[in-house]
């Protein structure tokens, strides 16, 4: 009896052993066709041989230090001239994998970008982080892409840059300027409206070494269009911009530098319709990247017309900038209307309008503006506006239709229940006769004014001269509209009914009555 429960136990434990071998297997990764080695070190310079000897012939890379978490890793190649002194921003990063048999690794071949792109994906995150591989992805050349438009230069107007790179390898879309040469730390200004969703300033560290990205200054501006431009290497400490700021056309954006991976001082710009999780821009080792890079064609030139080596031209300044004045912030609003006023600050041919933010947008609130001075009663009980909260700000639009609001204009008011149904109307030019002295049966013309002495729209119904004591209507206007303090003048002619008339001018409401508007 022991022996059979024995060989029994023997029999269940070796069919679990064959199960688990068998599922081993079907888990276990196929081998790859790539070479492998006993040490990444090995593998990397096995590739890097591969890679200078295929995509890069006239060129001399020395491979950097070993970053590994096993069993994955991952290095960079600087490329050096003939004096081992490294070439601009132009390297090379190569992965790698350990298997049974031992360390593979792979370029970024124009043969193999899937492969690479692939493992790149794999990586895990403590060893290449988001914003590290985003930078690394290999773009598909053959897409089609449509240039971005509405950009100007990113330095001011009259100044000249070198182009020093763009178009090359990882840097495809990008572009790097030298902001009026000799390393001269030009100013950067923001290339179109927009805010701005990144700032980053707290790196001080920088080389000409590709182990040292992630170390970059930079600021991201989102764009209406939905896009993003990007501004990296800026020195730190030069941005006097700020999360959630409305910037426009020649807004100061920083100082261009040589932080992060840059090799002399310069500005790496692009424009992207998406990017990387936000970092925190307090911890100077780590950033975002672009994703979905694009190229431009700027107002001054267009991609193609940016040729290494050669010297561009800015048309970029500031546009119009403004201010609000009322109403004050924090202002409740008790009687439906606020007055709206402001002023602009030069111009090129645009105009400017207030806007409201409420039910969860942003709304236009009055007309638009071409003067300096800006003055409006808005009434939001005509507009529909929820009793709360209510953001307000100037926005001013150029001759091109580019929207930018001038910083620190925005106002936070609350609107309360006010919205009431009768109108405050006055005469402001009695009601008159023509002719004075009509006889019975005969035309007679009256005329009055009336002006809305509320702040807020009113529509009238009818609109007439009312026969007292009869409620017989002189010929009614229909649907006349007052903003407030708008004033209406009433013409209107019939026959005189015998025994003359008494007559006053009236309105009617909108459920059918009518009212006297008393005289001054």
């Amino acid at each position: 009896m022991h022996r059979m429960l024995k060989l029994g136990l023997l029999l269940v434990v070796g069919l679990a052993a064959l199960g688990l071998a068998a599922s081993l297997r079907a888990v276990a990764a196929p081998p790859t066709p790539y070479r492998t080695y006993a040490a990444p070190e090995a593998a990397f310079r096995a590739v890097l041989d591969a890679y200078a000897r295929d995509a890069a012939p006239d060129g001399c890379y020395r491979l950097g230090a070993v970053q590994r978490l096993d069993p994955w890793a991952y290095a960079y190649a600087q490329e050096v001239d003939a004096g081992g002194q490294p070439v601009a921003e132009r390297f090379v990063a190569l992965l790698g994998r350990q298997e049974a048999g031992g360390w593979y690794a792979l370029a970024p071949l124009s043969g193999a970008r899937e492969a690479y792109n692939a493992l790149l994906d794999q990586v895990p995150d403590a060893l290449l982080d988001a914003g590290h591989k985003a930078f690394l992805r290999q773009p598909d050349v053959a897409v089609a892409t449509t240039a971005s438009l509405g950009h100007r230069l990113p330095w001011p107007a009259g100044l000249s840059a070198y182009v020093t790179q763009t178009d090359i390898g990882r840097h495809l879309h990008q572009v790097d300027f030298d902001i009026q040469g000799l390393a001269a730390a030009g100013q950067v200004l923001a290339t179109k409206p927009g805010q701005v969703v990144f700032v980053k300033q707290s790196s001080r560290e920088g080389a000409c070494d590709p182990a040292a990205f992630g170390y970059e200054n930079l600021v991201v501006i989102q764009h209406d269009t939905g896009e993003y431009s990007w501004y990296l290497h800026l020195a730190a400490g030069s941005v006097p911009l700020q999360v959630g700021q409305q910037v426009g056309y020649g807004a100061l954006v920083g100082v261009e530098g040589a932080t992060g991976y840059a090799c002399g001082v310069h500005l790496h710009y692009m424009v992207s319709n998406g990017h990387t999780p936000w970092t925190d821009a307090n911890d100077a080792a780590v950033l975002p990247w672009a994703t979905g890079i694009v190229p431009v064609d700027f107002a001054e030139v267009p991609w193609t017309g940016l040729i290494e080596g050669q010297t561009v031209v800015s048309a970029n300044a500031p546009g119009p900038g403004g201010a609000l004045s009322s109403p004050a912030e924090g202002a409740v609003i008790e009687d439906g209307a606020v007055l709206l006023q402001g002023r602009v600050d030069g111009g090129d041919g645009g105009y400017a309008r207030f806007s409201a933010h409420y039910d969860g947008a942003w709304h236009t609130a009055g007309p638009n503006f071409t003067t300096p001075r800006l003055g409006f009663y808005w009434d939001m009980c005509a507009a529909a506006v929820p009793d709360g909260p209510v953001s307000l700000r100037l926005e001013l639009v150029d001759a091109s239709g580019a929207v930018t609001c001038p910083p620190q204009v925005e106002r936070a008011i609350v609107k309360r229940q006010s919205c009431v149904a009768a109108p405050r109307l006055v005469i402001t030019q009695p009601l008159s006769f023509s002719p004075a002295a009509s006889v019975a049966g005969g035309p007679v013309s009256a005329q009055f004014t009336v002006r809305n002495a509320g702040r807020q729209t009113v529509t009238l119904p009818q609109l007439a001269v009312l026969i007292e004591e009869s409620e017989e209507a002189w010929p009614a206007v229909a649907g006349v509209t007052l903003r407030a303090y708008e004033e209406y003048t009433y013409l209107g002619e019939r026959t005189l009914p015998p025994g003359g008339l008494q007559a006053q001018p009236a309105y009617q409401d909108a459920s059918g009555v009518w009212h006297l508007i008393p005289s001054p």
